[in-house]
């Protein structure tokens, strides 16, 4: 039934599913947070778009900064539709207006590679990552991130790396989609640290590290370029490779990443002299290189070079000496030699990489996916406006590489159950073949070849793996993604629940596919948090303040989740404890009197919120308050009048001892003569004897006389 039910649905989604893929563009589900590049001595504007890339003069009466003339690095961030928002020139952010709102952030240190990105589940802040440079021997400083507001202008959170790291690092999405890593490396050794910044900052516990590689160890002279520790770290888009050159070693090394663990391996190294630029295409598996050719200081030397090439390597080429083999000199032989920078390359969200040739010039490389010429690296690569054609482009700025991963692309990353899902990829340009495979729990592994798009439909909630291979020379590229498929929810529990004191009350939740426990706690900022008392869907409330529940089983739902406030409604006194010592001709009375009772009822049939108990016994009253209903009760051990009665008259005769018993009253003794307070008194003497009997009700007496005996003599 499952099946059927699974091909029902499979087909009254296709058509939908078809004619969403005729009209899906070549940038659907594209992401334009990275369209607005500020950058150079100039600050100047570039709006990346579909059809290229467009330069703009700097807005009049802009107050433009002077630091960014020195700062290697700028950054900027645009909202998902490429409007601007906010850009940093190294040391100071500036708004969508091109105000400055925050000065001096970088505690002086104004160099050094930076990144932007939004808060996963709070879009309306952003983490600033960056990585400052020393600069007293050899680069190293301590890497740094800090929380900022929608207005860019406060710093709520600021932290620094507790240990020393080169000027490099670079970010890339964990395989769920959600969290990103920071890939770091340490100074003076070989050890790379991945750090996973989570929703609300970097994960406690020790980083993941990774020895493998080069030694970053910088050493003391005037050309700081070429030393060991300075050079790039990059992510390709898929985050499935990592690549960082070290300028004074003269290798690039590139690494396989695994975005679930955060290990590297695999390392491939291509050796050149002073390397140091570099970017990945789209796709990840062509890449593009080039040389630093520049000094620190007055004084120092490097080798004259008459060009400085972008070259190209097949990853997909084979082993070390085959990618290496494959070396493409792409943009030709007559670059500009001086950019104090090198020939910084960005790839953009138009799948195009952009190059800076010279202080006023950027090419581009029109289809970077394609090794050989196919790659068509044209010399302008921006349209300027007559009149201006920029200055200092020296430092491309810095962007999160998670925007430009057109790989794999979810027309909906996550949606809910009863909804298709199509994932396609952008990048299938320059392979043999490709193909997707993923598994339906509910029908079994697919495996599809040379699709770009794919349409599917889920009949169960849960995260799906999707994977697309690539193949190019008999060799494999691979990148993976989460299709997340969210459950239909909807608790919908009452504003406030009264439960009644002693009284077992239970909420529960319960929907298909869903397993939930309950939480109570509360606080006054009204943010909810989980306390260490947990339930099952099912909980029995035994406390108040506010209740709901939590799905465990699924990272998210479609729908709603209500929480209640519970109020403990208190059970009233009603009757006091158990009573004696009280005499019967004052009858108590039992008031039961509560507020909002609409019915008392006694376990003598009254049902008055008053009685009159009259005689010894237990009482019990039941109360309807509201919907509670409470129960008390009472003991009462009443006092009565007593009938004492002993023999009026007795005979008592020499040595004999007379007994007289009184009876077994709840009461105070008193005999007289002789003050005995038993119940019974041993008489031997001629007299008259009485008894008192004291209780509540009074004091109840009797007399009896004793005679004694009479003899005659003959």
């Amino acid at each position: 039934m499952k099946l059927i039910n699974y091909l029902n649905a499979q087909l009254n989604r296709f058509f939908i599913a078809l004619l969403v893929l005729l009209l899906m563009s070549n940038h659907t589900d594209a992401q334009r947070e990275t369209d607005n590049w500020i950058f150079g001595a100039s600050d100047n504007w570039v709006i990346i778009s579909d059809t290229g890339a467009v330069g703009y003069s700097p807005p009049i009466n802009t107050p433009w900064s002077n630091e960014i003339i020195f700062t290697m690095r700028s950054a900027s961030i645009s909202d998902s539709d490429g409007n601007l928002i906010a850009y940093t020139d190294g040391s100071c952010i500036y708004n969508n207006q091109y105000t400055q709102v925050l000065y001096n952030y970088s505690e002086s240190f104004i160099y050094g590679p930076k990144l932007i990105i939004p808060m996963y589940d709070k879009p309306s802040d952003y983490w600033l990552l960056r990585q400052p440079l020393g600069g007293s021997i050899g680069w190293a400083e301590r890497f740094r991130y800090n929380q900022l507001d929608s207005s860019f202008s406060t710093l709520s959170v600021s932290v620094s790396y507790q240990i020393f790291t080169v000027p490099k690092f670079s970010a890339t999405y964990h395989a769920d989609g959600k969290q990103i890593w920071t890939l770091i490396h340490e100074n003076n050794n070989d050890r790379f640290d991945a750090v996973l910044l989570g929703i609300d900052g970097y994960q406690s516990g020790n980083p993941v590290t990774t020895n493998i590689g080069s030694t970053q160890l910088d050493t003391f002279g005037l050309d700081l370029y070429n030393q060991p520790s300075y050079g790039h770290m990059k992510f390709s888009p898929g985050g499935n490779f990592v690549a960082m050159s070290s300028t004074g070693l003269d290798i690039i090394e590139i690494y396989d990443f695994d975005n679930e663990t955060g290990v590297l391996s695999n390392r491939r190294e291509i050796g050149m002299d002073r390397l140091h630029s570099f970017e990945f295409s789209s796709n990840g598996t062509v890449f593009y290189f080039s040389q630093l050719y520049a000094c620190h200081a007055p004084g120092c030397s490097y080798p004259s070079v008459d060009s400085i090439p972008v070259y190209q390597v097949d990853l997909l080429a084979g082993n070390d000496s085959m990618i290496n083999a494959s070396i493409y000199e792409a943009s030709g032989p007559s670059l500009y030699t001086g950019l104090t920078n090198g020939n910084l390359m960005q790839l953009a969200s138009n799948q195009n990489i952009y190059v800076n040739v010279d202080a006023e010039g950027i090419a581009v490389i029109e289809n970077p996916n394609l090794p050989g010429p196919a790659c068509n690296w044209i010399d302008t690569g921006v349209v300027w406006p007559v009149g201006y054609a920029g200055w200092g482009m020296q430092n491309l700025p810095e962007i999160f590489v998670g925007y430009l991963d057109y790989n794999i692309v979810f027309e909906n990353h996550a949606h809910c159950v009863g909804d298709t899902s199509m994932f396609y990829t952008l990048t299938n340009q320059g392979f043999d073949s490709i193909r997707w495979q993923y598994i339906d729990p509910l029908i079994g592994q697919f495996s599809i070849p040379n699709q770009d798009s794919i349409i599917h439909y889920f009949a169960e909630p849960g995260e799906y793996e999707i994977t697309l291979k690539r193949y190019r020379n008999g060799n494999q590229d691979e990148i993976k993604k989460r299709q997340y498929v969210y459950p239909n929810v909807n608790i919908d529990l009452p504003e406030d629940t009264i439960i009644c004191e002693g009284i077992d009350s239970y909420l529960t939740a319960s929907e298909p596919f869903c397993d939930f426990i309950w939480v109570n706690h509360y606080t006054p900022d009204g943010q909810y948090y989980p306390t260490d008392t947990t339930y099952n869907d099912t909980a029995m409330i035994n406390a108040p303040e506010y209740w709901w529940p939590v799905l465990t089983n699924h990272s998210d739902y479609c729908g709603i989740i209500d929480s209640t406030y519970v109020i403990v409604q208190s059970e009233p006194d009603m009757l006091p404890s158990d009573t004696a010592g009280i005499c019967i001709n004052t009858p108590l009375t039992l008031d039961a009197t509560t507020d909002s009772v609409s019915l008392y009822q006694w376990s003598t049939g009254d049902t008055t919120n008053t009685i009159s108990a009259f005689g010894s016994g237990t009482y019990t009253v039941t109360i309807q308050q509201g919907q509670c209903t409470f129960t008390d009760s009472m003991h009462i051990d009443y006092e009565e009048n007593l009938n004492v009665n002993i023999d009026s008259m007795a005979l008592r005769c020499d040595g004999d001892t007379l007994l007289v018993y009184a009876g077994d009253f709840p009461a105070d003794y008193l005999w007289s003569p002789g003050g005995e307070t038993g119940n019974t008194i041993e008489i031997s003497t001629p007299g008259i004897y009485s008894i008192a009997l004291t209780n509540s009700c009074g004091v109840f007496s009797d007399t009896i006389q004793v005679l004694g005996c009479i003899y005659r003599t003959k």
